[in-house]
């Protein structure tokens, strides 16, 4: 096998109260779901339903019988329509290294830092360039955040290694751009608008970089997420304005889409009346400018 070319998930190792008491049967059936779905989470089981699970997996029916209700009961699984849906997916897939592997990260790149850095108490050689020197301090500047530099970032005699981005800040008196903090409905929501293109048009949905900053205006619209979800499952299923099959144009028609279907119908019908009689009003005029 390949191993830098083939897909892989991540199975996490280790064993909480919960993943123990749902018995080895559910956790055998988790574990080889966790190879099957897709990057979203989602194994598509078509009108075949739970007999899919037992056919794609290779696993005895009445096995999968007694091994989905523990899963469906714990939350690790929900059965939406024709698609299974494993919770917290792209969550458990995507999650960033922890705090101690960041500051395990962060001294090695510290460390090759400070191999090349230049003290004040010593001229710098003709070799380095000055501008790209990184300097030690004797005296810490003030910390913005109010918290004491950690102790490892000290060097001999109370100076400070810094960084050239913080020297940078010290020297144009100009903060570093801050991250923003993800919102936690983005990763939920975006779950559910794909799960429901994949229930209503039949494929997957085609998500593009675009997507991602439509999601986020959505969020900005509207606090109810079974509101976007309604919308956006209205407008797959017009095949006129305000319809849609993307995000992009769906944050776009938000307002459109807004109330009941039988009202955006009666408001169609009335605007389309309006045209027409303006149309009928633009012919009369020219009619009688003939005359």
């Amino acid at each position: 096998m390949n191993w830098g070319d083939e897909r892989y998930v991540r199975l996490y190792t280790r064993d909480t109260a919960d993943w123990v008491t749902l018995g080895w049967e559910a956790q055998a059936l988790f574990a080889l779901l966790l190879r099957k779905v897709d990057r979203a989470g989602i194994l598509w089981l078509g009108k075949h339903g739970l007999r899919a699970v037992a056919v794609l997996l290779g696993m005895p029916g009445d096995v999968v019988d007694r091994a989905i209700k523990p899963l469906v009961d714990d939350g690790c699984i929900e059965l939406r329509g024709q698609n299974l849906v494993i919770r917290n997916f792209i969550e458990a897939q995507e999650a960033k290294a922890s705090d101690v592997q960041r500051q395990r990260e962060h001294r090695e790149k510290k460390r090759a830092l400070a191999m090349t850095a230049v003290t004040t108490c010593h001229a710098p050689s003709q070799d380095v360039t000055p501008s790209r020197a990184v300097p030690f301090l004797a005296v810490p500047p003030v910390p913005t955040s109010g918290n004491q530099p950690p102790a490892d970032s000290l060097g001999a005699g109370g100076a400070i290694r810094l960084s050239q981005e913080a020297f940078s800040e010290i020297v144009t008196n100009k903060p570093r751009p801050t991250k923003k903090t993800p919102n936690p409905r983005h990763t939920p929501i975006k779950l559910r608008l794909l799960t429901a293109f994949l229930a209503i048009r039949g494929v997957e949905y085609g998500f593009s970089s675009g997507d991602g900053a439509a999601i986020s205006k959505l969020l900005g619209l509207c606090a109810d997420d079974d509101e976007i979800e309604n919308r956006w499952r209205r407008a797959l299923g017009l095949s006129a304005f305000p319809g849609c099959s993307s995000l992009v144009t769906f944050a776009s028609r938000w307002n459109d889409l807004a109330g009941k279907p039988k009202q955006q119908m009666l408001l169609r019908q009335k605007r389309v009346g309006a045209e027409e009689v303006q149309h009928s009003n633009n012919v009369d005029e020219d009619l009688n400018f003939g005359f």
